[in-house]
């Protein structure tokens, strides 16, 4: 079924990254023994969410599309420099031990313009992360060499099941940025 003939979407902001960051977080993830449970995350799937807004109607894609073009554009670079797990849904993720608050400040944006929409922020704090695999588990440790990540756009994710991600929108790049 085509998502254009839906009448739900199942969506989500998030960071994509660019294809060398992501083939190498997803060569990192295969070097990792997270158990033999572990689901790998697919290279091509791989993205740090910002916002999580479940099923939301068809009539509500402009105003989104809109408001992420009404946003900053991103221009920082995350250092994802450690590995870890929250056994609870055993998701393995690469992280910033070090956080830019321009990651911080663009989450802000993005919710304030999505509370004028009518949405209701997620209570539980954001925890900037690129899950690597599910149903799995390792020790938390530094990377030896960080995986440097420019972010430059915000992406509005489309979750098809069976089908992967589908990107909608992005925000305009700052200055010629890939």
């Amino acid at each position: 079924m085509r998502s254009e003939t839906r009448l739900q979407h199942r969506l989500f902001f998030a960071l994509w990254p660019q294809a060398d960051v992501a083939a190498s977080l997803y060569a990192l993830s295969g070097t990792l023994d997270a158990g033999s449970c572990a689901r790998r995350i697919p290279r091509e799937s791989l993205h740090m969410t910002l916002a999580f807004l479940g099923e939301v109607g068809r009539e509500k894609l402009p105003a989104l599309c809109e408001l992420i073009h009404t946003l900053p554009a991103p221009a920082f670079t995350l250092g994802l420099d450690r590995i870890g797990c929250w056994p609870r849904g055993g998701i393995v993720w690469a992280g910033a031990s070090v956080v830019s608050p321009a990651l911080h400040e663009c989450v802000a944006a993005l919710w304030a313009g999505l509370k004028r929409l009518g949405f209701a922020q997620e209570k539980r704090d954001f925890a900037p992360h690129v899950t690597l695999f599910r149903h799995g588990n390792v020790r938390p440790f530094a990377l030896a060499q960080p995986i440097s990540w420019p972010v430059s756009a915000i992406v509005l994710v489309e979750s098809v099941p069976g089908k992967g991600y589908h990107a909608l929108c992005r925000s305009p790049k700052k200055n010629g940025a890939h």
